[in-house]
């Protein structure tokens, strides 16, 4: 039977924690654990973060981490991002819904939230699996992460031209 939770970071059980920290190092390895980082038994800390999670009993089926970012916005105020992080369902169990799923959740929360437009970074392959949900590509142009336009795909949720025209933030995640 399959479970959907949502857990603060603190609230996330450790068996589920250890198998998000397992994919990630699987998929992402080098990009996200290096150094030290090799052997990091824990997720990291973000302050108001939450953890969307399908689950079979113990077993993590997908997992979406939602990240409050804050940068400057128009005219000084500041901008609320829903930074989408960790999207992950493991191999097995790819092409049943579940990603999409907890994507659905995790943009009814944001539509209910100070946030004022949710934000993730892709790889241009998934593209068409966001925009399928609702997300739309934003000219990579307008996002600066530490003064540098990334490399990946920015896909948005929301009314961008509420942007200013160009994003700076201080980290990509």
């Amino acid at each position: 039977m399959i479970r959907d939770a949502t857990y603060t970071r603190t609230d996330l059980p450790r068996d589920l924690e250890i198998q998000v920290l397992a994919f990630m190092r699987a998929e992402w390895g080098d990009a996200l654990f290096s150094g030290d980082d090799r052997y990091r038994d824990q997720l990291w800390d973000e302050p108001g973060a939450l953890h969307f999670v399908r689950t079979a009993g113990n077993l993590l089926v997908s997992h979406v981490e939602l990240l409050p970012i804050e940068a400057p916005g128009r005219g000084g105020a500041v901008l609320y991002i829903a930074g989408v992080a960790a999207v992950l369902t493991y191999p097995p169990f790819r092409h049943e819904g579940h990603a999409s799923h907890l994507l659905r959740k995790v943009a009814d929360y944001t539509a209910s939230s100070p946030a004022d437009i949710g934000m993730l970074f892709t790889a241009v392959d998934l593209e068409s699996f966001y925009a399928s949900l609702g997300w739309s590509r934003l000219d990579g142009t307008r996002i600066l992460v530490a003064d540098r336009t990334p490399d990946d795909v920015i896909m948005v949720l929301g009314d961008s031209t509420m942007l200013p025209d160009v994003v700076r933030l201080n980290r990509q995640w």
